[in-house]
């Protein structure tokens, strides 16, 4: 596996001089030579390609000691039609090639035009190391694999090399200069996921989260972040944010996240740059997923701020119905020759399941049409807002539509609570069953996610009651109700039968009075 292809913009051991040499005194070249890579990347495979052959020289030594030499180089094989290329593709731009077939340098002699003819000798090899055509392929010399951060390349036949890696290296082995030291500098990029509360803040890695829960309807952000790219190449970011968010597009439609290059200090943002749409970077997205191409202007930006870190951002809607456990936001970077790294956030809804019953004869009793109230603040002001299905008896957390801030416990005294985040919540009975008591406070109760530490998955959720003062962990929250008693009378039998018997008189008397008046009426 290779690792990064970007070159370097510093040229390592460019001891070389191109010229035309005719010297009759050129004496012919003779020996071997060695290319060390120094910090090389443990595991990464490098390779070295040999685009011209040294010929013949003049040696000479100044003063100093430093080698002032002339030498004579002429293409190695089919490296020529690279050479002698006169599109964007080749080199001609920067080497010569006389009617000799000897090649010398032309134009400025810089670091940045060094690295120019580098990249492109780079992408010249990869396009024709598979052709079947004996005339245009070009073959490696070796390709080694890096063994404790050290790779070296010896019985190098003299000439100028091209070393394909992360480094992308031009290096000249001649008689006087037969061992080059190239120095590894760049790195395997790093990605990360996160996710947190969408607050329009620009966070640092050290504040944001990789697991979140959310509510029913919630808008939340999501951040790739990308370190460690000096030197990257091919960078395309995947991501996966599967079929239980909605992302958030702009007015017209159309989703583009925001890029940027940020630095941090201490973590407080210094500086921004941002990368633009079409320019730097494209999008094409897909139902559950999209992906990001950095282009070269986009590239060049990354390599000239090394010490800022790469911010992909974008919003999404939580879908009703999302689960403890429902989304896994994969991010996968891919860079180079296809090598690929991920990192995963994790995004859950908790819920609240209730139970109402009473104690009958030492036997529990479910209790229907119980109805609550669920509250984030501790004086139960302002109820939360649900729409119930129906068929499956629950109530999902939602602020629009059909929504109800009255729970009722069904025929089996359950009430499930669906789509809230973590957090402590009170819940209040605001109407008894008929015939039994109206609790007087509320019941709290706190939710959290249960993570495993190891990978930030979600894995459950952990329900916490407030009982007598003290939490107690249970799987559904229990309320009790008593059942209200019929009030004794006041006083005894004895004042009851007097009032029975004082009736009976009074009718006995009217009765009396009645049959004397009939009689005197005769």
């Amino acid at each position: 596996m290779k690792l990064i292809k970007k070159i370097a913009a510093i040229m390592f051991a460019f001891m070389m001089v191109f010229t035309l040499s005719s010297n009759v005194n050129a004496e012919e070249t003779a020996g071997t030579g060695k290319i060390t890579v120094n910090d090389a990347i443990d595991g990464q495979t490098y390779t070295v390609y040999r685009i011209l052959k040294l010929d013949s020289y003049e040696p000479k030594v100044d003063q100093s000691g430093k080698d002032t030499g002339i030498y004579s180089y002429k293409p190695n094989g089919n490296w020529v039609n690279f050479l002698k290329d006169k599109t964007a593709k080749g080199g001609f731009d920067y080497i010569e090639i006389d009617e000799n077939d000897y090649a010398r340098w032309k134009g400025d002699d810089n670091d940045s035009r060094r690295a120019e003819f580098a990249k492109r000798a780079l992408a010249y090899a990869k396009e024709h190391a598979n052709d079947t055509d004996a005339t245009t392929k070009i073959d490696a010399v070796n390709s080694l694999p890096a063994s404790g951060n050290k790779v070296e390349f010896s019985g190098l036949d003299l000439g100028y090399y091209l070393v394909d890696s992360s480094v992308g290296a031009l290096c000249s082995l001649t008689t006087t200069n037969e061992n080059v030291v190239v120095n590894e500098k760049n790195n395997v990029p790093t990605i990360n996921k996160y996710v947190h509360e969408a607050s329009g803040n620009i966070l640092s890695q050290n504040a944001m989260k990789k697991n979140y829960t959310a509510f029913y309807g919630q808008t939340i952000t999501f951040n790739v972040v990308i370190n460690n790219f000096k030197g990257a190449d091919n960078l395309v970011v995947n991501d996966n944010f599967g079929d239980k968010i909605k992302l958030v597009v702009s007015s017209d439609g159309y989703f583009v996240p925001t890029i940027t290059l940020n630095k941090y200090n201490n973590g407080t943002l210094d500086n921004l740059v941002h990368l633009i749409n079409n320019t730097d970077f494209t999008v094409t997205k897909n139902d559950t997923d999209f992906t990001i191409k950095i282009l070269e202007a986009g590239n060049k930006k990354l390599q000239e701020h090394l010490d800022y870190d790469l911010y992909i951002t974008y919003n999404a809607v939580v879908n009703s119905g999302v689960g403890i456990t429902d989304i896994v936001n994969t991010a996968t970077l891919t860079y180079g020759d296809n090598n690929t790294t991920q990192d995963k956030a994790y995004v859950g809804s908790l819920n609240i399941p209730v139970l109402k019953y009473t104690k009958y004869g030492g036997t529990e009793k479910n209790l229907p049409n119980a109805e609550f109230g669920l509250y984030k603040e501790k004086s139960c002001k302002t109820a939360l807002k649900f729409s119930k299905d129906d068929t499956t008896n629950t109530y999902n957390y939602d602020t629009n539509g059909t929504v109800t801030t009255t729970l009722t416990s069904d025929n089996n005294g359950k009430i499930q609570i669906n789509g809230l985040a973590e957090g402590t919540y009170y819940l209040k009975e605001t109407k008894a069953p008929k015939g039994y008591n109206l609790l007087k406070n509320p019941i709290e109760v706190t939710i959290a996610p249960v993570v495993d530490t190891t990978t930030n998955e979600i894995k459950s959720e952990k329900i916490t009651v407030k009982k007598d003062g003290a939490p107690a962990e249970v799987t559904e929250v229990k309320v009790e109700n008593n059942t209200g008693s019929l009030l004794p009378s006041t006083g005894g039998m004895g004042t009851t039968l007097i009032y029975l018997i004082g009736a009976a008189l009074v009718l006995g008397s009217g009765i009396v009075l009645m049959n004397k008046k009939r009689a005197k009426a005769k």
